[in-house]
């Protein structure tokens, strides 16, 4: 797990964004932000931080034009990211988290981890397409 940015990690974004940009835009230009700050190098010079702090902003704003409006559900992408192995365990899975765990020489509890993630991915994507 990354550590929580600092005020002076973002202060390159906090120059960027006018004071009443909304709370959810913020955040998300923060975190493109820092993925991209993340993917240099080397840390970068002032000049490059607001540069990347100006990249991200733009990126927001075109989410914003192309999705704007909409009732948008994010997926974490769990499902995505399975191992092969966890993949075929999820394809197996029957309602026994006790056998499919001795089978793959996991603990029950990793097996629910497992599965449960897999299984809500798939719920929230089958109701978002219940929008009217």
């Amino acid at each position: 797990m990354k550590p929580t940015p600092t005020a002076q990690d973002l202060a390159p974004v906090a120059q960027v964004l006018d004071p009443e940009y909304p709370a959810s835009l913020r955040e998300i230009t923060e975190l493109l932000y820092l993925e991209l700050v993340e993917s240099e190098p080397e840390p970068p010079a002032q000049d490059r931080a607001t540069d990347l702090a100006r990249l991200a902003l733009r990126q927001t704003e075109r989410m914003c034009m192309e999705m704007g409006g909409q009732n948008l559900y994010l997926h974490k992408g769990t499902s995505y990211r399975l191992s092969p192995r966890n993949r075929q365990m999820c394809a197996e899975f029957r309602g026994d988290y006790k056998s499919l765990a001795r089978k793959w020489g996991l603990t029950e509890q990793q097996t629910r981890n497992i599965v449960d993630a897999w299984q809500r991915e798939r719920f929230h994507a089958r109701q978002g397409s219940l929008q009217l």
